[in-house]
């Protein structure tokens, strides 16, 4: 089977593309969901993304009114990849603060579902192989692939 499309999804980030942050566990590489988003359209003419259920979770302000703040969405990537059509499924979900002391930080819904469509993008895009190696560098995708072409 050529895997020629699935290399290059699964092919590492360039550098310059990868950026860091620390959510309070330590630091984490990671790359803007407008990458992922171009890398699938780009390697996969058919591409479609397309959103399922959403999360909300319902709270109780400190003046005892009841709140819904999305908090997650189930994201599909669909299309051919060497041939196959794929299907995969992902959760993005949304960390921003329900309340802030500051008013203008507290993130509205509109606001959260994008938020939880970057992260469901990148997530579902993680089961396809993208960015991999910012999870675990010392496991390359790539190179299973490639050692199974030397063998074929």
């Amino acid at each position: 089977m050529d895997r020629t499309i699935q290399k290059k999804l699964s092919s590492p980030w360039s550098k310059k593309l990868v950026k860091q942050t620390n959510k309070g566990w330590g630091d984490m590489d990671y790359v803007e969901h407008t990458q992922v988003t171009q890398r699938l359209i780009a390697l996969i003419p058919d591409l479609s993304i397309t959103t399922g259920k959403v999360i909300y979770d319902e709270i109780e302000d400190t003046n005892g009114v009841r709140r819904k703040f999305v908090t997650g969405l189930q994201v599909r990537l669909e299309g051919t990849i060497d041939g196959e059509y794929v299907k995969r499924e992902e959760w993005g979900d949304c960390d921003k603060e329900f309340f802030h002391e500051n008013p203008n930080k507290v993130k509205n819904n509109g606001h959260r579902i994008k938020e939880c469509m970057s992260d469901g993008i990148k997530r579902a895009g993680m089961r396809l192989g993208i960015g991999l190696e910012l999870w675990d560098d010392s496991v390359w995708i790539n190179d299973f692939l490639n050692a199974q072409t030397e063998e074929e």
